[in-house]
């Protein structure tokens, strides 16, 4: 998916900003490269199309994609309100079909105490390596 309709959306001034938050994120990870905001919401709406035809790699592929979500949850606070609210207007229809894709649980994936929402929710279809990991781990 590609997102070049963010030019009509954002300011510059605001497309900057985005794009240093998540060339940061990219650094703190120690990327290859610095990877642009238009890219960085690719990679959580790359991933809630995966869970909706059934993710298949392994329950730590999958958290680790989970993290996606976290990186948005940590861009958001960095952003004045009415930045956040564009980004929210982005993310709200993929987080409804990542809530949709899949089942909640009744705890976290993996941990305790308190975690985002998204942290108890496995896709609904299950295949592959996740089916195999989330029978293993007895996750419910």
């Amino acid at each position: 998916m590609n997102l070049g309709f963010l030019i009509n959306m954002f300011t510059d001034k605001e497309i900057n900003l985005l794009n240093s938050i998540t060339e940061g994120f990219s650094k703190e990870a120690k990327h290859a490269y610095l990877q642009s905001f238009d890219e960085f919401m690719n990679d959580w709406y790359n991933f809630v199309e995966k869970v909706e035809r059934g993710y298949s790699m392994t329950i730590d592929d999958y958290t680790n994609d989970l993290t996606k979500r976290d990186l948005i949850a940590k861009l958001l606070e960095q952003v004045p309100d009415t930045l956040k609210n564009k980004v929210n207007a982005l993310v709200d229809p993929w987080d409804k079909r990542f809530d949709k894709a899949t089942n909640a649980l009744k705890s976290p994936i993996f941990g305790e105490g308190n975690k985002p929402w998204w942290k108890y929710r496995i896709p609904k279809k299950l295949t592959g390596d996740l089916q195999e990991d989330i029978i293993a781990l007895k996750i419910k």
